[in-house]
């Protein structure tokens, strides 16, 4: 057995006492009944795997790929079972097994090692992408049937596909912010790779509001990626790579480094154990994820210096599964949403529930995609909100494309977003 194995195995597989509390917190369960696409029914296949007593094959892989990996048996474990870092090694197994091959394994390769590092390539390809969505192109393609010649997944895949910005709003945050009012102190902010380009007003709010609250605001000029989305899809060298780039990138100042994707801080607070068996890295890859912390998590313990001024909107708060489960948080952006006057926080059922967004997940599993994204839409239509508000880039874009189609005229910002509208709004 390979030390990849092993640890795979140490990694509490064996802590599992198939109790169940897991099944009716996981979306794929709940979405087909199978057991197959419960926790436990993939913990059994990562076991197989992991002891040699399957093959892995790209007919047996099928329940690896579709795990959203929200984490949301985590928290309900009794045992503690490590099930997202299991999954992530299984992933990497898969990748080195070469059960994966074709033209969409080698894009999926190209992307995470030949694009993701280089700021300037990720531009260039939201450029085309834009290209393709403004220019007509999408719409002759639409109009001549040619996206469902690729199959019902394409045709998903197209609708799932994000709005991007013009050039003239993705332009590059100053690398140093000063602080307005009182100074505070410092944090180093992570712009990030494909939300800079997708969602760069975020970001802008985002450091605002740091600013806003006394804090200068440091960006390193090198914009690195954090390599979440290579860690939770499997291709874990690509992920170490770009983690090495990410701590080198603030490693120069001690402050703290905010982060506002709920997946990037994810991953980057778990940098001490992708790293632990690089000697040259371990520890400082511990000493920085010990400096990580969520934007929320940040402003909430720190508290607001800036008074915000009166929104009367209804929020509906969607809480991204990497800050609640991975993270564990919950309370603080619901604290920071309601520290703003007139704000009124509307609960929902599925409030904590997977919208379907899990990365790349409405590109690789187009279906089961758009399934929990209309579940989550429908939940949150009872709410009647104003304005979608949730904390993360994927599930920001998911819900922007759900709420266009099932709730037209209902905004989705990121909590910087409100919160900067609120300064705004100050008589």
């Amino acid at each position: 057995m390979s030390a990849h194995e092993q640890k795979l195995l140490d990694l509490k597989a064996l802590d599992c006492v198939h109790c169940g509390l897991c099944l009716q917190s996981c979306p794929t369960y709940k979405l087909t009944g199978n057991e197959a696409s419960s926790p436990r029914g993939r913990i059994y296949l990562m076991r197989a795997f992991a002891e040699k007593r399957m093959e892995i094959t790209a007919e047996t892989i099928g329940e690896v790929d579709a795990c959203l990996v929200c984490r949301a048996c985590e928290t309900v474990c009794p045992s503690g079972v490590q099930y997202g870092e299991m999954m992530e090694l299984t992933r990497d197994l898969v990748e080195k097994s070469g059960a994966r091959s074709g033209f969409a394994w080698r894009v999926k390769r190209w992307f995470f090692r030949g694009v993701l590092p280089h700021p300037s390539r990720v531009r260039w390809l939201a450029l085309g992408l834009r290209f393709f969505r403004e220019s007509g192109l999408r719409w002759l393609a639409q109009k001549l049937g040619l996206i469902e010649l690729f199959g019902a997944k394409m045709a998903l895949r197209d609708a799932l596909m994000p709005a991007i910005p013009p050039l003239a709003e993705r332009v590059e945050p100053p690398l140093v912010t000063p602080a307005r009012g009182e100074p505070r102190g410092a944090a180093g902010f992570l712009v990030g790779c494909v939300a800079h380009e997708l969602l760069p007003g975020a970001n802008r709010a985002a450091i605002s509001v740091l600013a806003e609250n006394g804090f200068e605001v440091r960006c390193p000029s090198s914009r690195p990626c954090c390599g979440a989305l290579p860690a939770h899809f499997g291709d874990l060298e690509a992920a170490r790579a770009l983690a090495k780039q990410t701590i080198a990138a603030f490693e120069a100042d001690q402050e703290p480094v905010v982060v506002s994707s709920a997946g990037c801080g994810s991953a980057m607070k778990e940098y001490g154990r992708l790293l632990e068996h690089e000697p040259a890295w371990a520890e400082r890859a511990q000493r920085f994820a010990a400096r990580v912390v969520d934007w929320n998590e940040f402003l909430a313990a720190k508290g607001l210096a800036a008074r915000p001024g009166r929104l009367e909107v209804r929020v509906a708060y969607s809480e991204p599964c990497h800050l609640a489960h991975a993270q564990r948080i919950s309370a603080a952006p619901k604290q920071l949403l309601a520290a703003i006057p007139g704000v009124t926080l509307v609960p929902f059922a599925g409030q904590d529930s997977c919208c379907g967004a899990a990365g790349l997940y409405s590109v690789t599993e187009p279906e089961k995609s758009r399934a929990l994204l209309t579940q989550k839409m429908d939940q949150v239509g009872a709410a009647k909100p104003d304005v979608i508000v949730t904390a993360n880039p994927g599930c920001h874009l998911q819900l922007k494309s759900g709420a266009a189609e099932a709730l037209p005229g209902t905004e989705v910002l990121h909590v910087a977003e409100l919160l900067e509208r609120s300064y705004r709004a100050r008589s």
